[in-house]
């Protein structure tokens, strides 16, 4: 039986943790298992950079921290070593990360989650995974906003070389003359039926 002191830390470092946990968007439980040294080293540094948490703790720990923040039903998913990555500002960044290592490296498994509070499925996490983050969201919305004015932009510049092409002074010069050629074109069937129209009555 532990002695009052480690019981105590024990029990501390579970408080820390459920802190820790408590405002996270998204956990994702990994099996890393075979993982080299180098490896490791390569997925926590591009994990930093994105502000993203990533630690390896005891299955009994993990689970007595979840329960404090109102978790319960991990008994299955904590078997074996389990490592846990996390995010308190975006909910797809863990489930990305670790998706796009898993893939990279093939020497480790995704068993689970948490989403927003609640234990999730594998199949959940794996989805949330396949979201681009949020700065590509960001710059396919601004290529979608921006895309009307480049291709008026591109028109325009169509435009100007065909005027300067056929020697016009400015756009607008070629632009009235297109409009009066089709014009033109409209106008020419009307006036040959009026005039066959017309030929009976002589």
């Amino acid at each position: 039986m532990p002695s009052k002191k480690i019981l105590a830390q024990k029990q501390k470092a579970v408080k820390s943790l459920a802190e820790e946990l408590k405002n996270a968007e998204s956990v994702v439980f990994v099996d890393y298992q075979g993982l080299s040294v180098e490896q490791d080293t390569k997925m926590r540094k591009a994990l930093r950079d994105e502000s993203v948490k990533h630690r390896v703790v005891k299955n009994t720990q993990l689970l007595r921290a979840f329960e404090k923040n109102g978790i319960t039903g991990l008994e299955d998913v904590l078997k074996g070593p389990t490592a846990i990555t996390w995010s308190d500002d975006d909910v797809t960044a863990a489930p990305r990360l670790v998706k796009k290592f898993v893939d990279e490296f093939r020497k480790m498994a995704i068993k689970g989650g948490v989403v927003e509070g609640k234990l999730q499925e594998l199949d959940t996490i794996v989805a949330l995974s396949n979201i681009p983050s949020v700065e590509v969201l960001y710059g396919q919305l601004v290529s979608s906003l921006l895309f009307p004015i480049t291709s008026l932009a591109m028109t325009l510049n169509a435009l100007a070389e065909k005027a300067e092409e056929e020697g016009k002074e400015n756009v607008r010069d070629l632009v009235v003359e297109k409009a009066t050629t089709e014009e033109a074109a409209e106008e020419a069937p009307a006036a040959d039926t009026e005039t066959k129209e017309e030929a009976p009555a002589e």
